[in-house]
């Protein structure tokens, strides 16, 4: 039986945005009832936390703290409007005694991620707060996915990032011979997707789903005056998932989102 698979790029919520993107996104899911949700990392932008590795932490400031509070509890309000519509209607069909099918949600930590989970790690004795207070994943998501830590769903392997040593697979090509198979990697912001087939016609699908961004919020400031000339902003659903390597995939803009599921 075919599968659907909706993947959610790159958020970088901040505690100043817009989150009518994830209105409309709650509304998707709900209407179209895919049966994965995979969500590619990067769910906050931690601008304050720029820089951050396993190696060093900052100096603790009280407003870096509040900062980086701010921003998980957007993430928290995003999360809640993303499968909050969905969650009314399993509970009516509770109610009902009617059976929907599942809806399996996987989330694949990104490098922004990190640095807040890094930031409480580093600064647990100058701090009474905990992450999972602000944002606790495990209230969304069936399945959790450390970061570069690729999780295989019918036959495509999803990582926030493929690696070959140091180096970050920056095109659909990359993740295609990093993955040796069909790949969804983000990280790059750019929407591309490649379909090969080797000698007995088994297919080989690579797809770099972009982020998703609302259009009226001002970029960050790392995206630069001419960043983000070749990154998709929206959604992507993938159609008929055959478990070998296939998919048939729909890019839903940004635009065409928010005017359709508003």
């Amino acid at each position: 039986m075919y599968k659907s698979i909706l993947i959610l790029p790159d958020q970088h919520v901040q505690h100043n945005q817009n989150l009518r993107r994830f209105d409309a996104l709650g509304n998707l899911i709900d209407q179209r009832r895919p049966d994965y949700v995979v969500n590619m990392g990067d769910m906050g932008e931690f601008q304050c936390l720029y820089g951050i590795s396993g190696k060093r932490s900052w100096t603790f400031k009280e407003e870096t703290e509040i900062e980086v509070e701010s921003d998980l509890c957007e993430i928290s309000i995003a999360h809640n409007k993303l499968f909050g519509v969905y969650k009314k209607t399993c509970e009516k069909a509770r109610k009902n005694r009617k059976k929907l099918k599942p809806l399996r949600r996987v989330l694949c930590y990104g490098n922004h991620d990190i640095r807040a989970l890094l930031f409480y790690k580093f600064n647990q004795n100058k701090t009474n707060r905990k992450i999972d207070e602000l944002f606790d994943p495990r209230d969304f998501y069936d399945e959790i996915y450390a970061y570069q830590v690729p999780v295989e769903i019918e036959g495509i392997l999803f990582s926030h990032n493929f690696v070959n040593g140091t180096s970050t697979a920056s095109t659909v090509d990359t993740i295609a011979k990093l993955a040796a198979g069909s790949a969804v990697g983000a990280h790059s912001h750019k929407g591309e997707c490649s379909l090969s087939y080797n000698a007995v016609g088994r297919p080989t699908f690579a797809l770099q789903p972009g982020w998703f961004y609302d259009p009226e919020d001002p970029r960050p400031d790392w995206v630069g005056a001419q960043g983000g000339g070749s990154w998709w902003n929206g959604v992507t659903y993938l159609h008929g998932v055959d478990g070998s390597g296939y998919f048939d995939p729909e890019f839903i803009g940004i635009n065409r989102l928010l005017k359709e599921y508003s």
